[in-house]
């Protein structure tokens, strides 16, 4: 009965006009996937220059650090070896003042034994 009373125009008019709603929401969806795919491209390769600055400032700071750790390490090893050298040099100097006062006093006690 439905089919008897809508004609052949209406029914050519209702599928053209579903057809363009379909092929609009097709074009909508490949515009919306295309634009995300877009995005997630940009967003990867930000990403990708965000790491390499973050991983080439990482080395930068590790060269940092060890140099500074090597500067660090060389002024630590100079210290210790003046703190060595003046503390031989304050032996030697102890000893040497040990030994001139020993010969000092022997030749001190020879000269009174002989007046």
């Amino acid at each position: 009965m439905l089919a008897a009373s809508i004609s052949e125009k209406t029914v050519a008019l209702a599928g053209g006009f579903l057809f363009l709603l379909f092929a609009l929401h097709g074009i909508y969806t490949v515009c919306v996937c295309v634009c995300v795919c877009i995005v997630c491209v940009c967003l990867f390769a930000l990403h990708g220059i965000y790491t390499v600055c973050v991983c080439v400032c990482v080395c930068i700071v590790c060269v940092c650090l060890f140099a500074l750790h090597g500067i660090y390490t060389v002024c630590v090893y100079i210290y210790i070896y003046c703190v060595s050298v003046f503390v031989c040099v304050c032996v030697c100097v102890c000893v040497c003042v040990c030994v001139c006062d020993c010969l000092y006093l022997r030749i001190h006690r020879s000269l009174r034994h002989l007046a």
